[in-house]
């Protein structure tokens, strides 16, 4: 049978984190790296059989016939603070993670010099996978600045964890095919750690995200 693209399901998202530059200044609490989220946009040319989420959506759920679907937050993780596959639910600011980023335009603030990860929760619609499972979708991250790189799922040797590490199902079983359930839904997370040593910017370093993109196979 013959593949089908999807002619949405990506998310082409921009962050900038930047830290300020580093000055003597009187005894005050710690200074703090800035994680802005906004556009410019990219695309993404989609591996064959692969689609993206189409236009230039942001974090944040998009409405579909079948009930809303996409990325739900960008999470920048406290790197050794917490584990991979533990429920979002659970995650507490502070201890677990620096900041949430659940809306485009976000600004959000985080320490210089200390290690973080960066995490993505998403989610799809049966109208939106031909299985309702983790080996149907996938993630595309481009980071630029003080450091550079890019993670795609798909590649070997991938940043990104291969196996289902978490997941909420709702309306059908986990892997049940999607078109017999179109409005049921899967949550899933990714995230990015610097192969488990963890990231962090310097006083005065800046990365740009540039896209951060969701695909799906249908």
């Amino acid at each position: 049978m013959a593949t089908k693209r999807l002619p949405w399901i990506a998310a082409a998202v921009v962050i900038v984190v930047a830290v300020g530059l580093g000055s003597w200044v009187l005894l005050q609490p710690s200074a703090t790296a800035t994680v802005t989220l906004g556009g410019p946009w990219s695309s993404v040319v989609s591996v064959s059989g692969w689609g993206a989420l189409s236009n230039p959506v942001a974090v944040g759920l998009l409405p579909g016939p079948y009930g809303d679907f996409g990325i739900e937050n960008i999470f920048i993780m406290i790197h050794g603070s917490w584990t991979p596959g533990s429920n979002p639910s659970t995650w507490v600011k502070g201890e677990n993670y620096y900041e949430n980023i659940s809306y485009n335009g976000a600004t959000v603030n985080i320490p210089y010099e200390r290690l973080f990860d960066i995490l993505v929760v998403y989610k799809v619609r049966g109208d939106n996978v031909a299985y309702l499972r983790f080996e149907n979708t996938y993630e595309y991250i481009s980071i630029t600045g003080t450091f550079s790189l890019t993670e795609n799922r798909l590649v070997a040797g991938t940043d990104w964890a291969t196996s289902v590490l978490w997941y909420e199902n709702y309306g059908a079983a986990y892997g049940a095919v999607g078109k017999d359930y179109p409005s049921a839904y899967l949550r899933l997370y990714n995230y990015i750690d610097n192969n488990g040593n963890g990231f962090k910017l310097p006083a005065g370093g800046s990365i740009n995200i540039n896209p951060l993109t969701i695909y799906t196979w249908k």
